[in-house]
C-alpha cells in the first residue's frame, strides 16, 4: 500500500482518537464526500494494521466493559484513565454534537476534529482481551437464570422491592403468593437466550430487559413498594431524590437552637479544614489547608510539597487558623505582599488551576495582574504535558488540560504503577509540549524502566520502546 498522506495520516489520527465510534464516523464522512472509497479503504486498511501491531481500536462494546468494570480492575481502570482523559464523549452526545456542527459548517467541523486529535490517539491493548475474558468467566460462574413464569399458576413472574430487598414474585398476586429471594438484580440472565439482563426505563417505568434486543425481547417487570427507595431508580433521579431527603431531615437553623446544634448533623455547616501560613525564603508565601496540617506542613519542610516550597525553601510558620476562609486569608496576604509572593491550595500556577474569582479581582488591581491571569486563562484552555516524582525513583508523565485535577485523580485512584510507587511531587509542567517526546526523553535519562507514559504505561513492561532500541 503506498504511503498515506498528511491529510489522510490526520483522518486516521481523527477516528484512532474518537475509535468507539470510528465505524459510524467512516460511513458518515465517506457518504458525504469527505472521503473517496479509495480514502476510506487505505485508512480502513491502515487501522488493521495497526491493530496488528499490538496497538487496539476500542469498539463500543469494549468502552461500556471498561466503564462497568473499571473500578475492581486497575489495569482496566488504567486503559479508561487514558481514553476519557482525551475527552470521550458517551455515544448520543457524540453523534448529535458532531452532527449538528457539519450540518451547519462541514468544512469547519472538519478542519475541528483534525486539530483536536489526541497524542495518545492510539494506545497499546494493555491485554485487554486477556482481563475481558477472565472477569467474563468469573462472572458467568456467578451468573443465574431464573424461570419465565409462576410453577403454581404459569403467570409471569415479576421481580418486587419489598423492605428486605429484591425477590421474584408471581404477577397473579395476592391470588397466588409464590416467591423466592435473590440478593441483587445485576447477575440476572435471560431465560429465552441466556444474555445478561439490564436495567431499563419504559413508559410503564423500570423493567429488566434482554441483553439481546432487538434479537430477543424478554423482559422481567420491577415492581416497588412505596415505602421503599429503588436501587434502581436512574442516576439523576437518584441525586434529586437524595437532596430532596437532606432537605427534608436537616434540621432548621433558627435563633433558638443554632448553640444546640452539632457540628456534623445534618444541615448545619461542617468545620473547615485548618488553615496554615508558611514563610518562605526570597519574601514568598505558602498557603494551605489540610486535615492533617503537622504532616503537610512537615512535607513541605522536607523540600516534597509544591513546586513553589521547593523552589523557596520554608523559614517558619507565620500562622495556623483552625476555621478560617482560605479565600479570605489568601486575599489578605496578597493585599499586603503581592500577588506574585504569594500562592497556595487555591492560588497555584504550577497546577494551572482555576483561580477563585475574589482572588483574581485583587490580582487584577495590581501591576501585571492583568497580562498574568489572562496568560493562565491560554494556559488551562490547551493540554499541558506534566511530569510526576514518584518515590523508588520512578516518574510517571502525563497530559491534561487541566493538571490540577488530572494529578488529584491520580493521588485518589491512580494506575498501578503509581500505586506501587507512591506521588511525592508534580515536578514540572511543560506547556505545547509532545508527550510521546517528553516521554521518551525522561526514558532516556532516567532509564525505561523507570518511567511510564504515552502509550508505555504498563507497570510490567518487558522491553523498552522501539525508539530506545
Amino acid at each position: 500500500m503506498k504511503d498515506l498522506s498528511e491529510e489522510e495520516e490526520q483522518w486516521l489520527e481523527v477516528f484512532a482518537k474518537y475509535n468507539p465510534f470510528f465505524e459510524d464516523l467512516f460511513s458518515f464522512f465517506s457518504k458525504n464526500n469527505f472521503l473517496t472509497e479509495k480514502q476510506y479503504e487505505q485508512l480502513e486498511e491502515e487501522i488493521g494494521r495497526f491493530e496488528e501491531d499490538g496497538n487496539y481500536i476500542l469498539d463500543k462494546a469494549d468502552f461500556r466493559f471498561l466503564k462497568e468494570h473499571a473500578e475492581e480492575n486497575e489495569d482496566l481502570r488504567e486503559i479508561l484513565d487514558i481514553y476519557e482523559e482525551d475527552g470521550f464523549l458517551d455515544d448520543s452526545d457524540y453523534n448529535a454534537l458532531i452532527y449538528i456542527k457539519l450540518e451547519l459548517n462541514p468544512d469547519f467541523a472538519k478542519r475541528e476534529i483534525v486539530a483536536s486529535r489526541s497524542d495518545n490517539a492510539l494506545q497499546r491493548n494493555l491485554k485487554l482481551n486477556e482481563i475481558k475474558e477472565e472477569i467474563t468467566k468469573e462472572e458467568q460462574n456467578q451468573k443465574l437464570t431464573y424461570p419465565k413464569v409462576c410453577p403454581n399458576c404459569s403467570k409471569k413472574l415479576a421481580i418486587y422491592f419489598g423492605k428486605n430487598g429484591p425477590f421474584f414474585g408471581c404477577n397473579g398476586y395476592p391470588h397466588c403468593k409464590y416467591s423466592f429471594n435473590i440478593e441483587n438484580t445485576w447477575n440476572i440472565l435471560c431465560p429465552d437466550c441466556g444474555s445478561l439482563m439490564h436495567e431499563r426505563t419504559g413508559s410503564r417505568g423500570i423493567f429488566l430487559g434482554c441483553g439481546g434486543y432487538p434479537d430477543c425481547k424478554f423482559t422481567y417487570p420491577i415492581r416497588i413498594s412505596k415505602n421503599v427507595k429503588s436501587t434502581l431508580t436512574p442516576v439523576k433521579d437518584q441525586i434529586k431524590k437524595k437532596a430532596l431527603d437532606q432537605q427534608e431531615t436537616a434540621t432548621k437553623i433558627t435563633p433558638d437552637n443554632i448553640l444546640k446544634i452539632k457540628p456534623h448533623e445534618k444541615g448545619a455547616s461542617r468545620k473547615r479544614n485548618p488553615i496554615f501560613v508558611l514563610e518562605l525564603e526570597n519574601n514568598k508565601w505558602w498557603i494551605g489547608s489540610s486535615k492533617n496540617p503537622s504532616t503537610t506542613i512537615a512535607t513541605h519542610r522536607e523540600g516534597k510539597g509544591n513546586v513553589w516550597t521547593r523552589e523557596n525553601k520554608v523559614i517558619k510558620v507565620e500562622e495556623i487558623i483552625e476555621d478560617g476562609d482560605l479565600t479570605e486569608v489568601m486575599i489578605r496576604y496578597i493585599t499586603k505582599y503581592g500577588w506574585k509572593c504569594v500562592r497556595g491550595t487555591n492560588f497555584n500556577d504550577s497546577y494551572n488551576t482555576y483561580i477563585p474569582k475574589k482572588i483574581q479581582m485583587h490580582i487584577k488591581s495590581q501591576d501585571g495582574g492583568l497580562e498574568y491571569l489572562n496568560e493562565n486563562e491560554d494556559r488551562t484552555r490547551s493540554k499541558a504535558v506534566f511530569i510526576l516524582r514518584l518515590e523508588h525513583g520512578k516518574w510517571y508523565v502525563g497530559k491534561s488540560s487541566n493538571v490540577n485535577i488530572r494529578v488529584s485523580n491520580l493521588k485518589k485512584k491512580g494506575n498501578y504503577w503509581i500505586q506501587m510507587n507512591k506521588l511525592i511531587a508534580l515536578e514540572e509542567v511543560r506547556e505545547n509540549a509532545d508527550l510521546k517526546e517528553v516521554t521518551l526523553e525522561y526514558m532516556r535519562e532516567y532509564g525505561w524502566e523507570n518511567v511510564r507514559g504515552y502509550a508505555w504505561s504498563q507497570w510490567n513492561m518487558k522491553n523498552p520502546p522501539k525508539e530506545l532500541r
